[in-house]
């Protein structure tokens, strides 16, 4: 049973799911700081509404993967993925932490956030763990960051728009996230083309920016 604030959100969810293109719910224990507790409330207010996603402090973030599989997120996403070996371990600890049936109906995800991951991409992609992912994020904050770019630079678009484009060649889900803002929604939904953008909290799908860009 919801209480009322818990209520509240939920309708405003529904709203934002059914006006705005919502798609899901993200966080995370890492710098979205969100405690265990904040996270099964957010799992309560979206319990058959729309699915979340909680990105852990790492690859082999075992405590966290533990919590959230007891939470019942349905989807966790892995920071800071930069080689195929990283990649590995991050499906390896899921492997160990999961059972079979966990294990197969979590959705895995990763952030593509450094220069050195791009540089990766290839050997990340075409290695025997990354059949097991969904989902990929062209995460621009800490992208930029290891570019010595801004966010918006010329250079960090084309990057995204590289990870983007390979992840889409394997059928994985695609997202662009990080300083999102409105002068910037156009290039990513047009330049880069990801299925969805994700702000700190919400994911949102392309086609709905891109009706709502137009007009």
């Amino acid at each position: 049973m919801l209480n009322n604030p818990e209520q509240e959100l939920r309708d405003a969810l529904k709203s934002l799911k059914s006006q705005n293109g919502l798609t899901a719910l993200k966080t995370g224990t890492e710098v979205e700081d969100m405690s265990f507790t904040e996270i099964a409330m957010l799992r309560r207010i979206t319990k058959d509404l729309l699915p979340l996603y909680v990105k852990i402090g790492g690859p082999e973030a075992r405590n966290d993967i533990r919590e959230l599989l007891a939470i019942g997120v349905d989807g966790i996403i892995a920071p800071m993925i930069e080689s195929a070996y990283a990649l590995k371990n991050f499906i390896e600890t899921l492997r160990e932490l999961c059972t079979p049936s966990q294990f197969g109906m979590l959705e895995k995800g990763i952030n593509l956030e450094t220069i050195t991951a791009v540089q990766n991409l290839n050997a990340i992609l075409t290695s025997a763990p990354a059949r097991e992912l969904k989902q990929v994020t062209a995460a621009r904050t800490d992208l930029s960051g290891s570019m010595d770019r801004s966010p918006d630079d010329p250079d960090v678009l084309e990057a995204c728009a590289l990870i983007i484009a390979r992840c889409q060649e394997y059928e994985l889900r695609t997202s662009v996230g990080g300083a999102i803002h409105s002068g910037i929604i156009g290039a990513l939904v047009d330049r880069i083309g990801p299925d969805t953008v994700n702000t700190r909290h919400m994911v949102l799908s392309r086609s709905a920016l891109k009706k709502d860009a137009t007009g």
